[in-house]
């Protein structure tokens, strides 16, 4: 039988929730799946130390992949910190990218100590990496070979930031987001197209042109994103004032929105390797996390018929969602996730009905949820002035629109 509230004076009163208990949880930040089969690994934050653990298949429990040395990227604030390819892992530690078997093995660094890398992007084939490098006040793009058999080559230089490299599925092309100061990401970024040459000793770009944005101006584009066919990039852009769903035809060489809507698809850039957006493997579809009234919610937009569904089921417990990954087989979506009952946690979500896995919590529940306020959206509307019409303020959280 549930015990009712006591009361208690003021600081006497007794409660599960301590200093220990927030200050022992994990710190999740990124997750990615190979691409060749079912594994899936993630960044956690254990006590300072950054390192990475994955869960080799459905069957299996999480287990530990890379603890030493330190799983760290520290280009700007952070973030970037590794990703799968291939049946390995390439991460950034101590200066330098490694890669890891994840069937075991010790970690091979493959480029040299020198600088900050993150945002490891590795090509179709396997053989080449692309990656932000920031050393002695330069940033840039730069690119090596998977088995760090050469030196490093720089890439695509000028702006005095870079994020988000990709590679189109062809290995032929890249695209990246870059900005200058003053702006941060959020205020104004550029979305470049390139492709590249392979001809000579050293890779170079040819025919690159910014496609959205500008490096100084007063647009902010986020996370590119080739479509497995190759057809089509796509990336989020706050032209209108919302963080919207956009495609680069690269047929026709266009741009168009795909979603418009006042709903936020997008998030500020504070570090590398944010994701909002996932392409299906089949191309046929993208599924993106979408910021409404304070909270978020998965939805699938499908090309052909332009449909948006909201995925429900056991997912919308969650109310806060980051760092969408998919299955090498589309079946799966894997998120980091979190409520104000539930800690965060990395998942997996079952694209058809919603139904979730929980893969690792940051920390136990061991406390009843009444311990726990939840936030509702709230909104009013605001009177107009001589100068301003009316508008409209609300939200659930501090992603949403609130004051």
């Amino acid at each position: 039988m549930r015990q009712e509230p006591q009361e208690a004076p003021f600081g006497h009163w007794t409660s599960p929730l301590t200093p220990e208990n927030g200050a022992s949880a994990l710190r999740l930040s990124n997750v990615f799946w190979d691409t060749r089969d079912n594994a899936l690994a993630w960044w956690e934050g254990r006590s300072g130390k950054g390192a990475l653990a994955w869960q080799p298949s459905f069957q299996k429990g999480p287990q530990d992949l890379v603890v030493e040395p330190e799983v760290r990227a520290r280009v700007g604030y952070g973030g970037g910190d590794f990703t799968l390819s291939g049946g390995f892992a390439f991460f950034a530690a101590g200066g330098r990218l490694y890669r890891c078997r994840l069937e075991g093995g010790d970690p091979i660094p493959f480029t040299p100590a020198w600088g900050q890398p993150a945002s490891p992007a590795v090509s179709p084939d396997g053989s080449q990496v692309i990656y932000v490098h920031s050393a002695d006040g330069e940033d840039l793009v730069a690119m090596v070979d998977a088995e760090g058999k050469n030196w490093p080559q720089k890439v695509a230089s000028g702006c005095d930031f870079y994020m988000q490299p990709t590679w189109h599925p062809s290995g032929t092309q890249i695209a990246w987001i870059c900005w200058d100061h003053p702006n941060m990401p959020w205020d104004g970024t550029a979305l470049y197209l390139a492709d590249l040459s392979f001809q000579g000793t050293v890779p170079t770009l040819v025919n690159a042109a910014v496609i959205a944005g500008n490096p100084s101006g007063e647009t902010a584009i986020f996370q590119p994103a080739f479509s497995p066919d190759g057809r089509y990039l796509s990336y989020i852009s706050n032209q209108t004032g919302w963080s919207n769903l956009y495609l680069f035809d690269l047929a026709s060489q266009s741009s168009a929105p795909a979603i418009q809507r006042e709903a936020e698809y997008g998030i500020p850039a504070w570090v590398q390797g944010l994701r909002t957006h996932v392409w299906t493997p089949d191309s046929e579809a993208l599924y993106l996390i979408c910021h409404r009234d304070g909270f978020a919610s998965l939805e699938r937009f499908d090309l052909r018929d332009r449909k948006l569904t909201t995925i429900k089921g056991e997912l919308a417990q969650y109310t806060a969602l980051r760092q969408i990954a998919i299955s090498p087989d589309g079946n799966q979506i894997a998120l980091i996730a979190s409520s104000s009952t539930q800690p965060e946690s990395v998942i997996r979500v079952s694209a058809d009905d919603g139904k979730v896995v929980v893969v690792k919590e940051s920390a136990p529940r061991n406390y009843d949820s009444g311990y726990l306020s939840a936030p509702r959206p709230l909104a009013w509307a605001t009177a107009p002035t001589p100068t301003r019409a009316g508008s409209e303020i609300g939200g659930g959280s501090s992603t949403g629109r609130d004051t």
